[in-house]
């Protein structure tokens, strides 16, 4: 079974059963140099897809979304971090801690 979460807010949670997958799909600006990346991934977890789109190519400034897929792999408990930032720098801009259990 597939979970999409649109714009996930921050200490959002989510249940899987083995062999689920979850697609965290989030707003970025489209200039900048802004990026949202998996920073953390707890080890029952498998990185499936990273990719950014356009929301409208006619409207190239008007934003992206970058879409974040994981499958369930194992059992476990743990947290998944995203975070809003530019590969250049280390703050991030904004973040998101996404509590994963999977059964």
């Amino acid at each position: 079974m597939q979970h999409v979460i649109a714009e996930p807010q921050d200490e959002s949670r989510v249940e899987l059963a083995m062999g689920d997958e979850v697609v965290l799909r989030l707003g970025q600006p489209s200039g900048g140099g802004y990026l949202w990346t998996l920073s953390e991934v707890p080890g029952f977890l498998t990185v499936l897809a990273t990719e950014v789109e356009r929301v409208d190519v006619a409207l190239p400034r008007q934003g992206r979304t970058a879409t974040l897929g994981l499958r369930a792999t194992g059992p476990g408990s743990g947290d998944v971090v995203v975070r809003l930032r530019r590969p250049w720098e280390a703050e991030a801009a904004d973040q998101r801690r996404i509590h994963v259990e999977v059964r």
